[in-house]
């Protein structure tokens, strides 16, 4: 399967995704009170924190033990699984322990059965997570990307149930765990045959994967920190209602996270195996490549949902969320940015103990700056200080990984295509914001708009070749287009 297909496969399904999680984050919304959807915002946060902080990056170790031959693939894949799920137990009892005290600085004392209830996913989570992983390396794209689908919806039907007839937060993470133990059995089940029949243990391979890990698994750890930052430091200096507005404010356009996920799922293997093969000129015509193909698709609508923040929280979230559209402007000005990994080369080249000092120092940037801009600002400070920090991460973190090839940061990037891009989504997006003033925006004009606004910018894009035209054909090739609107595309771009 060529990357063009598998990033098609991934990107659609992760679309699947985004319709159902568009849905129903609008319905927990509506059918929770402020206070209980903040509660279970912050039971997914702290538990998703003991995540990170105990998986120690072996969902990506994996890739590259399945690439080395010093081991059989079978080999490598069960030391991970052992590995994963012998963090996995340590978390969930470490999350146990400290859950009343969490409970206690966080002034909620409903989060401490949460917790406790939750904490059981973390097991099931860190092995379904390094299964998806090999899966991706096997080239079984499309069974990962179907199984997501599936769990997704699982979860959404079983959350739905909890929430309109039972009307019980515990119910609703009951389930979320059920969904992760589903998911764990789905990818191993779709595991290739030959793999599992060559499964073999060994404790040497399980602790040097753990080894490898670590150090990796400590930039982990301060990555999470670093993201939990400001729902944490809200969630101490402010209160539970102050963090549900935020937490409704604070997320990524979800079509476009599922584009960068798609990419880096995708890249990753083939950027070890390059590193294996020492063809660093493939690798930087890769990631150029990808760069500039993903800030493409991205650039457009993220700079339309941004200025058009305001309409789009109050008709997806209803008026009841409006002081949380200025934290969704804000936050996803990290999107413009998501067209590449940047700790693959570090993985690649295993020079994993060069990351925590970069995420250490963004981790102190980012406490700082959310400590003063919360007291000052409120939640737009947490937004503006994790802009901030985040920008001063990935900065740093791709300066120090393209000298592990011996490469230079400008020759990974089309300057003039990704500024020409940007410049393009900003002026069309005012040009619409001010002739959309004169109408009243509902759901229905908001996307009529969104529609035009997107067929006269990626045409503009296409038509003056910032992106390849292979990519958009395959898109609606995989999409079902039909041939007459492939014929028009064909006769357009030729």
């Amino acid at each position: 399967m060529s990357r063009t297909i598998k990033f098609i496969t991934l990107t659609f399904s992760e679309g699947l995704n985004v319709l159902v999680g568009l849905l129903f984050l609008p319905y927990l919304a509506r059918a929770m009170a402020i206070d209980d959807y903040g509660t279970y915002g912050q039971t997914l946060m702290i538990v998703a924190l003991f995540r990170g902080i105990f998986a120690l990056g072996l969902a990506k170790v994996i890739f590259s033990y399945l690439a080395n031959t010093r081991y059989t693939q079978g080999e490598s894949l069960l030391g991970n699984i052992v590995a994963c799920l012998s963090c996995g137990i340590i978390s969930m009892m470490a999350v146990i322990l400290i859950s009343p005290l969490i409970a206690m600085q966080f002034d909620n004392e409903a989060l401490n059965l949460l917790i406790l209830i939750y904490a059981f996913s973390l097991p099931f989570s860190m092995v379904a997570s390094s299964l998806n992983s090999a899966l991706i390396f096997f080239d079984k794209v499309k069974s990962a990307a179907s199984i997501v689908v599936v769990c997704n919806l699982i979860k959404v039907t079983l959350v739905v149930l909890a929430v309109q007839i039972y009307n019980s937060l515990p119910l609703i993470i009951c389930a979320l765990i059920l969904v992760e133990v589903f998911r764990m059995i789905l990818n191993y089940i779709f595991i290739p045959s030959e793999i599992k029949n060559s499964l073999k243990w060994t404790r040497k391979n399980s602790l040097e994967q753990i080894k490898v890990g670590w150090p990796l698994g400590i930039a982990s750890i301060l990555g999470v920190a670093f993201y939990s930052t400001d729902g944490y430091m809200i969630s101490a200096l402010l209160d539970v209602e102050q963090y549900a507005i935020y937490r409704n404010g604070a997320f990524q356009i979800p079509f476009i996270s599922s584009i960068y996920g798609a990419v880096t799922a995708i890249l990753l293997p083939d950027v070890s195996r390059y590193f294996f093969e020492k063809k660093y000129d493939e690798i930087v015509r890769l990631k150029r490549k990808v760069i500039t193909n993903t800030a493409m698709l991205i650039f457009p609508m993220v700079i339309f949902c941004i200025i058009f923040a305001k309409p789009l929280i109050v008709i997806y979230l209803s008026e009841k969320y409006m002081a949380s559209y200025p934290i969704f402007m804000i936050y996803n000005i990290v999107l413009l940015t998501r067209f590449t990994s940047y700790d693959d080369l570090f993985i690649a080249t295993n020079n994993n103990n060069r990351m925590p000092k970069i995420y250490l120092m963004a981790l102190i940037l980012n406490i700082v700056l959310n400590y003063f801009l919360i007291q000052s600002m409120g939640p737009v400070g947490a937004a503006i200080a994790s802009v901030f920090s985040f920008y001063f991460l990935v900065i740093l973190l791709f300066r120090t990984g393209v000298t592990f090839i011996n490469k230079k940061v400008i020759e990974f990037f089309d300057v003039k295509k990704l500024v020409g891009a940007l410049l393009l989504s900003i002026v069309s997006g005012i040009l619409f914001y001010g002739a959309s003033s004169f109408i009243s925006l509902n759901a229905i004009t908001v996307l009529v708009v969104m529609m035009f606004y997107a067929l006269i910018t990626y045409h503009i894009i296409i038509k003056f070749g910032f992106i390849e035209s292979s990519i958009i054909r395959g898109i609606l090739i995989r999409g079902g287009a039909n041939n007459v609107l492939l014929k028009l595309f064909n006769k357009m771009y030729a």
